[in-house]
């Protein structure tokens, strides 16, 4: 986790293992951990942005990055 998300989430960043349940998404990931809605945040699995319903294999890396603004 990055940005000011990482001050929030500090306990879970912490954590380097999660087990899943068969079929899980990113998004049961997320609701499991109370993160913000979608408008807060940007995810990457192993360096590719996806989908709150994309289905966490093992061995997946996430990454979670506030909004990005620039110009």
């Amino acid at each position: 986790m990055f940005g000011g998300l990482t001050d929030r989430f500090a306990e879970l960043i912490e954590q380097e293992w999660f087990e899943f349940e068969p079929g899980s998404t990113l998004g049961d990931f997320l609701s499991q951990h109370d993160f913000p809605p979608k408008a807060y945040w940007i995810a990457t699995v192993n360096k590719t942005v996806v989908h709150d319903n994309y289905q966490l294999k093992d061995g997946d890396t996430i990454e979670i990055f506030p909004p990005i603004a620039g110009g």
